[in-house]
């Protein structure tokens, strides 16, 4: 994507930039730069609307499982795909689904030890896409970062998920009560401090690597601080399970938006196009809803098998 991204001309180099966007400051702020979650957090936040059981269902559908819907989309409408990655197109699906039967049917004891990596593993996408976007910006707004530079917005950038696996009421200590291990209590009441400093640090380590940033003679631009702000705020500003499933709803907006884009980019440039916008927009979307929904469906039936995990 940063390939493409880079054979437009910036605008306004030396002016503080909010960044050079894809469509215009609204969108990209709102929706890639996690805006939109600000204002509905603040909204849900006034009214005391906490998130249960009954949203979280239509939440991960309709964000989280449909953004892992999308990237099966943009694989399977390219042009060739099957002819290029056979392997990735039809091996691959097949052989996934030939282990994770296998693994229901002969050591379902398993089960418990994959969704523990899934609760470990996500706060963790969650920052390495952040990460990706910030650069992602930086790139396109002619924003120079040395490898050094780059480190340190990856740390920044990974100050959220140390933090969600410390604190308190998640991460690891989920992860433990889940397989059925005690830790120690000084441990505990060591995870309990480290992590209350970390919530701090996450979301002051943002506006410090700005500083830092300008210091050095290079501005990152708004857009990407939003993105790496963002993630602190959804992390830090719930509690864990509203912070699970906010951060998944939201992140999965940022990369459907990213996805759609991109698809409708390609779609409006092929020859013989006479559709606009809005028509690829809505039979992407509509192609990811509803795959994601496919694939909810189709491990709900091993349930059974897994002992309810």
């Amino acid at each position: 994507m940063s390939t493409l991204a880079a054979t437009a001309p910036l605008e306004h180099p030396r002016a503080l930039p909010l960044g050079r966007m894809f469509v215009s400051p609204v969108f990209d702020f709102l929706l890639i730069g996690g805006g939109l979650s600000l204002c509905i957090g603040a909204i849900a936040w006034a009214g005391g609307l906490r998130l249960t059981q009954d949203h979280v269902p239509a939440i991960l559908l309709l964000g989280n499982f449909a953004h892992f819907a999308a990237s099966t989309v943009r694989l399977y409408v390219t042009p060739g795909a099957t002819r290029r990655w056979p392997m990735l197109t039809l091996g691959f699906p097949l052989a996934c689904l030939l282990v994770f039967t296998a693994v229901l049917a002969l050591a379902d004891w398993l089960v418990r030890y994959v969704f523990a990596v899934f609760l470990v593993w996500s706060p963790y996408h969650y920052a390495a896409q952040a990460y990706g976007l910030s650069m992602m910006y930086a790139y396109r707004s002619d924003c120079s970062l040395s490898d050094g530079d780059k480190r340190l917005v990856r740390l920044v950038c990974l100050a959220p998920f140390v933090w969600a696996l410390l604190r308190p009421q998640g991460g690891i200590g989920v992860t433990l009560k889940h397989l059925g291990v005690v830790a120690p209590l000084p441990l505990e009441h060591l995870r309990v401090g480290v992590s209350m400093g970390l919530s701090a640090v996450a979301l002051a380590a943002p506006l410090v690597l700005f500083v830092l940033l300008r210091r050095r003679g290079r501005t990152l631009p708004l857009i990407s601080l939003s993105v790496i702000m963002v993630n602190a705020v959804w992390w830090t500003a719930f509690n864990y399970i509203n912070a699970f499933f906010w951060a998944a709803l939201f992140h999965g907006v940022q990369y459907l938006a990213i996805a759609v884009l991109f698809h409708v980019r390609e779609q409006t440039r092929r020859p013989g196009n006479r559709r606009g916008w809005a028509f690829h927009v809505g039979i992407f979307y509509g192609a990811s809803v509803a795959l994601a929904y496919v694939l909810v469906l189709w491990p709900d039936a091993y349930v059974a098998q897994s002992g309810g995990y």
